[in-house]
């Protein structure tokens, strides 16, 4: 949208507030002018009723004082009969006649004198209601018989004694109705009518005719009830094909409605100009306003557009232009001004960067050219680092799995030390036990002398007694059977030592059955006591068998004696395995202490390995780095000599 459619646009936003405020004009015009025309209306109606309020009091107070005059004569029938009272009454203006009525059936009138006996009063609806109210009123319009025209009669009671005695009947001619009605008019114009409460019309100058009632107008008659209901007020009705504002009044002494009928063109007319005002003002008003904003956006747009096509001209590369012509000191001049001083900076300046643009692409050229060259030994040297730390890395890890085996040595040496004090305390233990089981042999040994020796002195005693045989048989072949279990038991006990088992537990178990053997001796020591006589055929026997004993015996020591050499042996075998095992252990544990000092030292090994691979890894990445960095301002350098020759295609796009 351009600059001059706005404008059309904001002209039009404009005339529309200018609208809206000319209705918000109108109708508060409207509403105070319609306020206006009511109270005015209402003013000319409320004047009719003062007006006929007043003619119809002093109606009233004529009749009145008629009927104090007679009844201050207080039933003096001779005063009362005067005519001088009803005739001074009839002399007012609009009273036709005065009438005079009694209970007593007197009767007589301003014009016709007395009528007694000719009339009843009594029997008139004037006197039934003054006599029924007993007060002063009027009766209901009516046709007079004689006049034959249109009437109203003021009446009032007469007392005599605080008593009704008769009354007095005022008849007023309503041609004065006729005329009040012709004359009811709002500024020349309407038409008034007069009504009595009932709605028959009264007087009217056009509204309906005397005596119809206003219920029965055509327009009017739907609106009476509300008119009863109210003191004043008016509506709009539609009259003849007309639209009419009828006001209307009530007179307060008798309830009449006093009315008057305007056209609603002429009760508006100066609404209506008003309205013609209005609109025309805000027409010409938006006429104005259409007029100045085109004339200001003419003004406005022609350097605009003088600015939009030097724009365009800029636009294309063409910096020739001559300079704009500055109309005005407004902004618009200001932004020519600026605009003139902008196309000969931004030749100067094209000027100025066409030939920073050739100096550009040559150094750029040069720039790239020395960026490749450096990229390409930062490249190189990156793939030699890259290899180095690779070869490092795998360095680390070889560091890493030697310190894993030589921990895993370390932890089977750390087990054979364990090992070997094991072993070492089960040779000492070893060695003990051959000790005490070469102590045992020992042990052995002697008690096996001392048996042989036993064995010796029991063949000399045997012999002794195998001489006294005969004494002793019995006794001898006891011995004899002891000697035999005795040379078993030797028997055993050279197998025992033979065996060497359970450290001589053996040796033991023989003496045990020794000591038995004795005990049983010494019982059969006592039997034979008891049967010396019972052992002499044994006596001979048991000499053999002690001698055979004691050869037995004596190998049975030789074997123990054997055994005991071994024993000497096993013990000099388990002190040299001891010996070598001490050894043994000394050479697992400097074997184990060297393992754990390797261990360290490969762990020191290890950390340098890795601190190497990770300052490798670090100069590799450094070094990639600086190659991608020097790969980048190769690649800038040459991003910057394609801007170079960019901006030497784009500056050869302007002419200056």
């Amino acid at each position: 949208m351009g600059v001059k459619q706005k404008f059309l646009v904001l002209s039009g936003i404009m005339g529309v507030l200018m609208a809206v405020v000319s209705l918000v004009g109108y109708f508060m015009a409207s509403s105070d002018l319609q306020q206006s025309v009511d109270n005015e209306l209402r003013t000319v109606v409320a004047k009719e009723v003062s007006d006929m309020d007043g003619w119809l009091v002093a109606k009233q107070l004529s009749v009145a004082h008629t009927a104090n005059v007679m009844t201050a004569y207080n039933g003096d029938k001779a005063s009362m009969q005067t005519n001088a009272a009803l005739q001074s009454a009839a002399t007012e203006a609009d009273v036709m006649g005065v009438t005079l009525g009694m209970e007593d059936k007197y009767f007589a009138s301003s014009t016709g004198g007395n009528l007694t006996g000719q009339k009843d009063p009594t029997q008139r609806p004037w006197y039934q209601q003054a006599k029924k109210d007993d007060k002063v009123e009027f009766t209901e319009a009516y046709v007079d018989s004689i006049t034959n025209k249109l009437i109203i009669s003021a009446i009032a009671p007469v007392k005599a004694n605080g008593q009704f005695a008769g009354a007095v009947c005022n008849d007023i001619s309503l041609d004065a109705l006729e005329e009040q009605a012709k004359n009811i008019e709002y500024h020349g114009e309407g038409q008034g009518i007069i009504m009595e409460k009932n709605g028959n019309i009264l007087a009217t100058a056009g509204l309906g005719k005397p005596m119809q009632n206003f219920a029965e107008v055509d327009g009017f008659g739907e609106h009476f009830k509300e008119m009863q209901g109210k003191e004043s007020g008016y509506f709009t009705t539609n009259s003849d094909g007309k639209e009419v504002v009828f006001a209307y009044a009530k007179v307060p002494s008798t309830e009449w409605l006093i009315g008057i009928a305007v056209p609603e063109d002429f009760v508006f007319a100066s609404l209506k100009h008003m309205r013609w005002v209005f609109g025309l003002l805000t027409f010409v008003g938006f006429a104005l306003m259409m007029f100045v904003c085109l004339y200001f956006a003419q003004k406005i747009t022609r350097p605009i557009l003088g600015l939009t096509e030097h724009a365009v001209q800029l636009a294309d590369g063409n910096l020739r232009m001559s300079e704009l012509p500055v109309e005005s000191a407004d902004e618009i001049g200001r932004l020519t001004q600026a605009f003139n001083t902008m196309n000969k900076n931004i030749r100067q300046l094209i000027q100025k960067m066409s030939a920073a643009a050739e100096q550009v692409a040559a150094s750029s050229e040069e720039l790239t050219a020395s960026a490749q060259q450096s990229a390409e030994a930062a490249n190189s040297v990156a793939v030699s680092v890259g290899d180095v730390a690779q070869g490092v890395s795998d360095q680390a890890g070889s560091v890493d799995n030697a310190k894993n085996v030589v921990e895993e040595v370390v932890n089977h040496i750390d087990d054979v030390a364990k090992g070997m004090e094991h072993v070492n305390a089960r040779t000492n233990e070893t060695n003990e036990t051959a000790a005490a089981g070469s102590q045992l042999m020992q042990d052995a040994m002697d008690k096996m002398a001392l048996i042989e020796r036993a064995s010796q002195e029991s063949a000399a005693i045997v012999s002794q007694l195998g001489k006294n045989s005969e004494q002793i048989g019995k006794i001898v072949e006891t011995i004899s059977a002891i000697a035999e279990q005795t040379n078993l038991l030797a028997l055993n006990a050279a197998i025992e030592a033979a065996r060497a088992g359970e450290q001589g537990r053996g040796f033991t178990v023989v003496a045990e059955e020794v000591r038995k053997l004795a005990a049983e001796s010494q019982e059969a020591a006592e039997d034979i006591k008891r049967h010396i006589t019972s052992i002499q055929s044994d006596t001979n026997q048991a000499v053999g068998s002690m001698e055979s004993s004691t050869e037995q015996i004596k190998l049975g020591t030789d074997a123990i004696r054997e055994v005991g050499d071994q024993f000497g042996r096993i013990i000099a075998k388990v002190h040299d395995i001891k010996e070598e095992v001490e050894k043994m252990n000394m050479r697992v544990h400097k074997v184990s202490s060297g393992a754990s000092s390797i261990v360290g030292t490969m762990e020191e090994i290890d950390d340098v390995s890795r601190k190497t691979a990770a300052h490798t890894q670090t100069i590799s990445a450094a070094t990639e780095e600086q190659s991608a960095s020097t790969e980048e301002i190769a690649s800038a350098s040459q991003s910057l000599a394609n801007m170079a020759t960019e901006l030497q295609d784009a500056t050869a796009k302007f002419k200056f």
